[in-house]
């Protein structure tokens, strides 16, 4: 059997689109949770930073990955291996999380690099996991030097990422650094799909193919729940954001007013 590689046109355009956009709005759903955390301290700070990498891990890299995975129009059908699956959105929260909280910690260079390799690693592990959960009548290999330029574009994307969700402020530039995110989580994705290389083998009896969930019947409710996730975070840190530059003039109005006696 020949052996098919990917190219651009082995992608849905409409589907592409989609996957980017889903992680433009996790990154601005994280980076609004992560500007909340700046302002708290203790269980407050660490309950932002949770929300902010499940946002980021779980709308921005996980959901897009999922989408983009959609949009892969292979030569060969392919089932899901769900606990594999979901254990990679594990991986990239976890990772996300303990990256966030050392960049936050540290709040130096030294901080956003380390934070960006475990950031990196998790959506590195997230990706190449959720795609050995496919189950296909095929063997799949990958270029090895694709493979590393992705894990690359992970870790600066993931760096650029850190630096960002501590420092951007104003909504302009919030919007900005989701653009950016969303770039460099879908440079990553796409960069590491193009390694791949499947080869159909219709003698191989493979008993996940039987077992596995049927992609599009499983995107419906991730992508639902996703979506219903995503928005109450950013309602709960737009609320958030709200109130507290709401606190700001009712404490100047209280402020006793100076006496020039």
């Amino acid at each position: 059997m020949p052996e098919y590689t990917i190219s651009a046109s082995s992608f849905d355009p409409a589907l592409v689109a989609l996957s980017f956009l889903i992680s433009v709005f996790g990154a601005w759903c994280g980076l609004t949770c992560a500007s909340r955390a700046r302002d708290r301290h203790g269980a407050g700070a660490f309950l932002w930073l949770l929300a902010g990498a499940v946002a980021i891990g779980g709308g921005a890299v996980w959901s897009m990955h999922f989408i983009g995975m959609l949009a892969y129009n292979g030569h060969v059908a392919y089932r899901l291996d769900v606990p594999i699956t979901l254990v990679s959105l594990l991986a990239v929260i976890v990772g996300g999380g303990l990256g966030i909280g050392i960049a936050w910690r540290l709040h130096n260079v030294v901080g956003y690099v380390v934070g960006g390799l475990l950031v990196g690693a998790g959506v590195g592990v997230m990706h190449y996991l959720g795609m050995y959960a496919m189950q296909m009548n095929a063997e799949m290999a990958y270029r090895p030097a694709v493979v590393g330029i992705s894990l690359v574009i992970a870790f600066a994307a993931s760096v650029i990422a850190l630096f960002f969700t501590l420092n951007v402020r104003s909504t302009l530039m919030r919007g900005l650094a989701s653009l950016i995110m969303g770039v460099g989580v879908c440079a990553m994705h796409y960069t590491g799909m193009f390694a791949l290389m499947v080869r159909p083998d219709l003698t191989k009896i493979d008993v996940g193919l039987a077992a596995g969930a049927d992609p599009f019947t499983l995107a419906m409710p991730i992508f639902g729940l996703s979506a219903v996730l995503l928005f109450v975070l950013l309602f709960a840190g737009m609320m958030d954001e709200a109130s507290g530059e709401a606190e700001i003039p009712a404490a100047e109005e209280t402020r006793p007013e100076p006496s020039f006696r």
